[in-house]
């Protein structure tokens, strides 16, 4: 699945500057950060909620 800017900038990469394309690849590396740093967060969240109930 490509990001909505993402396929902007593919479909049209003359419409665009740069620096503009190289602050929608920044934001695009942000996104992503924050998607397996969520995972992370959620699985470990998981894994304590388990932990926690498997004992009863």
């Amino acid at each position: 699945m490509v990001h909505p800017r993402a396929e902007f900038f593919l479909s049209s990469p003359a419409a665009i500057t740069d620096a503009a394309a190289l602050d929608l690849l920044r934001a695009e590396r942000m996104h992503m950060l924050w998607r397996s740093t969520a995972l992370c967060h959620f699985h470990w969240g998981c894994a304590k909620t388990m932990e926690r109930y498997a004992r009863h």
